[in-house]
């Protein structure tokens, strides 16, 4: 594939001598390197994201970019095209491109401090506010239960689960009843994982990787956030023991945030049910795999369960003591 891509980079500038896989999970990232410079190509098959769709991602980032908000710069083509189609084996790619981030990812970082929760915190702020004022262009980007794990989860969870579909019934109704204003409701990031944002130099953060970015309460991407950073570790079981950790995270995130935007209420009492959005996700990605016998590994085992013990007995992500946080509101 290298050979036929390198000629699809060459769209993007002329002078890419190579390109090179880095990752590969429902898009493909490769690095495009030319003589003094290097750039990402992203793969994202046509069965995953429409052109319309891509094109609405780009749109908001590169807004947000021109805005001042540290994220990775979308590129255009030689011919100012945002995107080009991209056929290989029978399949159809859209092919986009953004500014190679130099920086430090979670696994090359040291232990997160309260410095850098702020950090966290900040950036995300100035995403939200600047996307308070961003008008689309083209295509509107989805509504936060229009996620693909969530449009098929009730059937899924149905055959699976009776207790588990109640539950999932009974979530999405209440939160189609939660306050949408514009200053806790709008294009989200969608994914603001540990993962999706990089160190580099002079301390700064830049931001990547937009795939998932949705219309949904800001709440949402904090608690998302959080929960990466408190769950998703190779033992998963010590989560309710990390309440005094979740306590100094949550206060320095928002006291990050309030420096480019205000906080809203959600953000420090709600966190619960935007999370229970992200559980309800992964087990929609999960039960498949299950139930294919795709072999999971004890970390991934011991989340799903977790993730089912609390959805089905009503039981917390974890509590933590917010009056601190709270004090930010005032």
């Amino acid at each position: 594939m290298e050979n036929a891509l390198l000629e699809v980079a060459k769209k993007f500038n002329k002078d890419t001598i190579s390109v090179e896989l880095l990752a590969k999970c429902r898009n493909a990232i490769y690095k495009a390197k030319c003589i003094d410079y290097s750039f990402v190509l992203r793969l994202s098959d046509e069965q995953h994201r429409n052109v319309k769709e891509i094109e609405s991602e780009l749109d908001f980032q590169k807004y947000l970019f021109d805005n001042g908000a540290n994220v990775a710069k979308p590129l255009q083509t030689e011919s100012s095209e945002s995107s080009v189609m991209f056929e290989f084996n029978n399949s159809r790619y859209i092919v986009s491109a953004f500014e190679f981030v130099d920086g430090k990812d979670w696994s090359e970082r040291s232990d997160d401090s309260e410095e850098m929760y702020i950090k966290v915190g900040q950036t995300l702020g100035k995403i939200h506010k600047l996307s308070k004022g961003y008008t689309p262009v083209n295509v509107k980007r989805r509504l936060w239960n229009e996620q693909q794990e969530l449009l098929k989860a009730d059937v899924l969870f149905k055959s699976y689960n009776m207790k588990l579909y109640d539950k999932f019934v009974e979530f999405m109704g209440q939160m189609e009843k939660e306050d949408k204003t514009p200053d806790n409701f709008g294009l989200t990031h969608g994914d603001y994982l540990i993962s999706n944002y990089l160190l580099c130099e002079n301390n700064r953060l830049t931001v990547i990787d937009f795939d998932e970015c949705e219309y949904s309460w800001f709440a949402a991407d904090l608690a998302i956030c959080m929960r990466c950073y408190l769950f998703w570790t190779e033992k998963p079981e010590e989560l309710p023991l990390k309440a005094k950790e979740a306590e100094i995270m949550h206060y320095n995130l928002l006291l990050g945030y309030s420096l480019e935007n205000a906080i809203n209420k959600e953000m420090v009492f709600d966190l619960e049910k935007y999370i229970k959005i992200r559980d309800f996700i992964e087990l929609a990605q999960y039960i498949p795999l299950m139930r294919d016998n795709y072999e999971l590994n004890d970390i991934e085992k011991k989340l799903i369960d977790m993730c089912l013990d609390r959805i089905l007995n009503n039981r917390p992500f974890l509590k933590f003591n917010t009056s601190k946080a709270e004090k930010l509101l005032l």
